[in-house]
């Protein structure tokens, strides 16, 4: 078999199966969240949908793009026509293709994909469950920013268990996401009012718009 008659019916089948979700979905809007970690990032909105109980046919939650801003984005955008909305969830950390991502989807007239980003990192989401802070985790070194973050969420009286990749975060800090909700919001408030951007996140932007999702 050549190789235009596999690739014709991989396309076949793929149309196939977007036809049986598109038919699936619930009345409400669907939405693809692309991730930048294969792991922490998907686990998380994926508890968070079925704790919802949105549909999987509606959400689909992936960590297939690869860990590259741009990559996240440019998967968003090859995939945008078959939802109602797309998130690209991504960090700033030292990603060399941070600003190219965010600026990407600037230039193009595209409201229904947007980016949330974390400065450093996803677990600075994690760590406003406990605590409001805009301290500036980068300690100037060449290593990731994000081993700062983890190493406050680590602490005693916080989150001593938390490994990145493995268990259920969202199960785990659901008694405190209405602080962490309150938190990042006064957190953003203060980097809009200061025009400092180093330590804030947008997934609490995410998480409101999956709770009100069904209304």
């Amino acid at each position: 078999m050549g190789t235009d008659d596999l690739h014709h019916k991989r396309k076949a089948r793929q149309l196939s199966s977007l036809a049986r979700e598109r038919a699936k979905r619930a009345p409400y809007e669907s939405v693809l969240i692309v991730c930048e970690g294969e792991k922490t990032e998907p686990a998380y909105f994926e508890a968070m949908r079925k704790d919802l109980r949105l549909s999987s046919a509606n959400i689909r939650v992936t960590g297939d793009s690869g860990s590259a801003p741009i990559r996240v984005v440019n998967y968003g955008l090859e995939h945008h026509k078959n939802y109602d909305r797309v998130f690209c969830v991504f960090d700033k950390d030292r990603h060399g293709s941070y600003q190219p991502a965010l600026d990407k989807l600037k230039g193009r007239s595209l409201p229904k994909i947007r980016a949330i980003v974390s400065a450093p990192c996803f677990e600075f989401w994690l760590l406003l469950h406990f605590e409001k802070t805009t301290r500036n985790f980068d300690t100037k070194g060449s290593g990731s920013i994000c081993e700062n973050v983890i190493a406050a969420l680590r602490k005693p009286r916080l989150y001593p268990d938390y490994a990145k990749g493995h268990g259920d975060a969202c199960s785990h800090l659901k008694d405190r996401l209405p602080q962490a909700m309150k938190n990042a919001r006064e957190v953003l408030a203060h980097c809009e009012q200061s025009q400092s951007w180093e330590t804030f996140t947008e997934v609490h932007l995410l998480v409101d718009y999956l709770q009100n999702l069904k209304k």
